[in-house]
């Protein structure tokens, strides 16, 4: 079965929205004030919240996703793990090759954080936000088995609410959650389009 960008447009819709909203922040908000107000309005919800929802930027996720694959749509499984190994790849290169400094290494002597219990401090290779294209990339590739319009909605929410969340934690400046979201969805999408012109040629080679 062939998966449709006509019909996942809304989830690009969405997404399209969020990267202008990017685009605005980062020429109108001085790197790192994100951080900052983030830090200012710390509770204990909130805490708990954003400390537990970054999760969904790590492999556990993927994988499960995965498992449905395997039952559901096994065909595509190959495509996807090539989408994950992809958007790491690409993420560690620039993250080795540009080493941009995370918040606490650019505020250091500047400003002090008291890091949310549990979250690990991080010094270098900031740039992107391996969470933020994880999350986006598996968000986007399941959003194209999701038919319900409120289902593509929570799955993006959900890609941007991690993203946050490694602001929230005073890992990632909004710049990297940015172009690790562009990483992610760049790769799932590619995978999908590989998916389609294999069952294409696949097609054309039956007839």
């Amino acid at each position: 079965m062939k998966l449709s960008f006509k019909n996942n447009s809304f989830f690009y819709l969405l997404y399209a929205c969020f990267l202008i909203i990017g685009l605005v922040s980062y020429l109108r908000i001085p790197k790192g004030a994100e951080i900052t107000y983030c830090y200012q309005h710390y509770n204990t919800y909130s805490n708990l919240f954003f400390k537990n929802i970054t999760y969904f930027g790590e492999f556990y996720f993927a994988i499960l996703f995965g498992i449905y694959l395997y039952f559901k749509q096994r065909d595509f499984l190959n495509f996807a793990m090539s989408a994950w190994i992809g958007q790491l790849l690409l993420s560690k290169m620039f993250k080795i090759f540009i080493n941009a400094p995370r918040p606490l290494t650019f505020f250091k002597g500047i400003q002090t954080f008291e890091l949310i219990d549990g979250v690990q401090p991080l010094f270098h290779q900031s740039l992107p936000s391996g969470h933020t294209s994880m999350a986006f990339c598996t968000c986007c590739l399941i959003s194209f088995f999701a038919k319900d319009y409120m289902l593509k909605f929570a799955l993006f929410a959900l890609a941007v609410a991690v993203g946050i969340s490694r602001v929230y934690l005073i890992c990632h400046f909004k710049e990297d959650v940015v172009l690790g979201s562009i990483n992610g969805v760049f790769c799932a999408s590619i995978a999908v389009y590989f998916y389609n012109y294999s069952i294409k040629k696949n097609t054309a080679t039956l007839h």
